[in-house]
């Protein structure tokens, strides 16, 4: 008998057609949700949320920057913060207050390890 024409002949029961329903849903979930990038909403506000925040550290780290380079000592402080090893310089920016941003009482520590390494960066130019 041919595939053709046991596939015309085939006529499915209802519990053929809810196991064939069930799988079609478990497949499209897999794929969906493993392959495809879907996300809940759950997951999507804490991805939202993340990228928020890093944003805002980005912006934050390029004003301290700014800042940093705009003191009329700029160049001897970045010379100094250069002559520091990589782990020291985030020290020396918070502590002289440019990751601190208006409205904060402290400085970010990850906005003053990404404002060291821009300026360490710049300095290499």
């Amino acid at each position: 008998m041919k595939i053709v024409q046991r596939w015309n002949e085939f006529r499915p029961t209802k519990e053929h057609a809810f196991w064939f329903a069930a799988g079609s849903v478990v497949a499209t979930l897999v794929i969906g949700f493993g392959f495809a990038g879907w996300v809940t909403g759950g997951s999507a506000q804490k991805m939202a949320d993340q990228a928020a925040v890093a944003s805002h550290d980005k912006l934050a780290a390029a004003v301290c920057a700014e800042e940093f380079m705009r003191a009329a000592d700029a160049r001897a402080r970045l010379a100094k913060l250069t002559a520091l090893q990589w782990w020291e310089r985030d020290d020396l920016v918070a502590g002289g207050g440019w990751a601190t941003m208006p409205g904060e009482k402290e400085a970010s520590s990850t906005v003053a390890e990404m404002c060291a390494s821009r300026l360490a960066d710049q300095a290499k130019i």
